[in-house]
């Protein structure tokens, strides 16, 4: 059960690669397996006449799934996972359609189109959904880009993969859609339909997000990408994780925590624009005032745990990606949880998004993992020292370090909150938690004075000039009068 090598010179991205197998592989979910972060639809929906426009877009998108070296992952559009660039070759049309037989009930189009301005408006009932290209697969589900021929976009499409349509998964499934169908949002990607195919299999449309996830970014700042680290300044990274903030906000009003917050479930377009995907294992909670002593009664659950007892747990009543839980959803007190846990997590992503370091880097087994989660608070040298060599501005580490503490009692209480502490510090309102940032707030409260009092300022400055000449007068004037 090694996750790695030890030490702060480990890298998040190669830290991901040395434990996938047991910590980032695929999410931890309850008993039933479900496929809400990676399916999509297989969809008999090839048109063997389209306009000459069609055809060009359909070349086109084929195309992107040609990586130029073969060197960037294929993005699955933010839908839970990824899968490796690999060269697509061309397709051929009509052999498509041949081998296609398995796919979706043969929805066709319903809006009328004209072939050219000369000939008169039809409605030929063309297939809805044309296949371009498989954006992912794992081991529940597929995920699709698809052709609206009606409406004249791209849309992902996913389901669950045959041989894993337990009832139960499917309810899970339904339950996935409901949720992001209930949360209209900016930062949420949108559902678009829901069906039924010939074959049985339930199907979800939904937006093609285009961008990268936040992981990748931060892979390119790790790396030390010039074109990267000058676009993603310290305090654009705030700004792109405050819609983070708004999207996850919405949802907690709405009532449902996400459970499954990192960076690979956040999507950066390329203006800046978020969304945060795979809600597959969120779920509803009421707010409640916790126990007063929660960091009390999490440690005996789980402390005492051999790693036996660690990896059932994980199976059953965990849920999540453990380098990204909670100490109380590690602990599994599913029915304890409630917004401070999304907090925390939230909490991590920021760390790493602003260090490029995880948090828990050094941790080399789930045991180990857990038990640090459950037991004990992250140290200062810990979190400060990686964030000093990485110039990371300290009063954003300390807004950080409240997040993380086990106490929930003592993180930030709601999104409101947290996002309140950040954005004071945008704005130039530091609180005093060390020497520099007590340094930062005075010179904060001197540039405001400044903007207040701008004519005082000018006739200080002026004053001073003056002091100034007549010292240096009286200088001159001692110096020759020695003479």
């Amino acid at each position: 059960m090694t996750l790695g090598a030890r030490g702060q010179g480990v890298t998040p991205i190669a830290f991901r690669r040395s434990v996938q197998a047991e910590l980032l592989k695929v999410t931890i979910r309850p008993r039933v397996s479900t496929a809400t972060d990676e399916g999509a639809t297989h969809q008999k929906s090839v048109s063997l006449k389209h306009e000459q426009g069609d055809a060009m877009m359909i070349a086109s998108e084929r195309r992107k799934g040609e990586g130029a070296a073969g060197a960037k992952a294929t993005l699955l559009g933010g839908y839970g996972f990824t899968a490796p660039a690999a060269r697509l070759e061309p397709v051929d049309v009509m052999a498509l359609a041949a081998t296609r037989s398995s796919g979706a009930r043969a929805r066709t189009t319903v809006l009328p189109r004209r072939a050219s301005a000369a000939d008169a408006t039809v409605v030929d009932g063309r297939p809805r959904f044309q296949h371009l290209r498989t954006l992912g697969e794992g081991a529940q589900g597929r995920v699709e880009l698809v052709r609206d021929n009606d409406i004249r976009r791209t849309v992902a499409v996913k389901h669950l993969l045959a041989g894993a349509e337990s009832s139960e998964a499917l309810s899970r499934f339904a339950e996935e859609i409901r949720v992001i169908g209930q949360l209209e949002h900016p930062g949420i990607v949108p559902v678009y339909d829901v069906d039924r195919g010939d074959d049985g299999q339930v199907y979800l449309v939904m937006k093609h997000l285009q961008g990268e996830t936040m992981e990748q970014i931060i892979e390119h700042l790790r790396a030390g990408d010039a074109a990267y680290v000058g676009r993603y300044t310290p305090e654009y990274r705030v700004r792109i994780f405050l819609g983070v903030l708004d999207a996850i906000g919405y949802a907690h009003d709405r009532g449902v925590l996400h459970r499954d917050l990192k960076p690979a479930n956040i999507m950066i377009g390329a203006h800046g624009e978020v969304t945060v995907v795979d809600w597959g294992i969120a779920k509803p909670f009421k707010k409640a005032p916790a126990k007063a002593n929660d960091a009390v009664t999490i440690a005996p659950a789980f402390g005492a745990s051999q790693d036996a007892r660690l990896l059932e747990t994980q199976t059953g009543a965990v849920a999540g990606t453990p380098l990204y839980m909670s100490p109380e959803q590690a602990a599994g007190l599913n029915d304890e949880l409630d917004e401070r846990s999304d907090l925390y997590t939230l909490c991590v992503v920021l760390y790493e998004w602003l260090v490029l370091l995880h948090p828990m880097r050094d941790k080399r087994s789930v045991a180990e993992l857990f038990t640090a989660l459950v037991l004990g608070d992250h140290s200062l040298e810990h979190l400060f020292d990686p964030a000093q060599s990485a110039g990371v501005p300290m009063e954003y580490m300390w807004i950080i370090r409240r997040g993380l503490v086990r106490d929930r009692e003592r993180r930030y209480q709601s999104v409101k909150e947290f996002e309140a502490a950040l954005k004071d510090v945008q704005d130039g309102r530091i609180p005093v938690q060390c020497h520099i940032t007590w340094t930062k707030n005075r010179a904060q409260r001197f540039v405001h004075w400044i903007d207040r009092h701008p004519r005082l300022f000018t006739l200080l400055i002026r004053g001073a000039r003056v002091l100034a000449l007549v010292a240096a007068g009286g200088a001159v004037g001692l110096a020759l009068s020695r003479l």
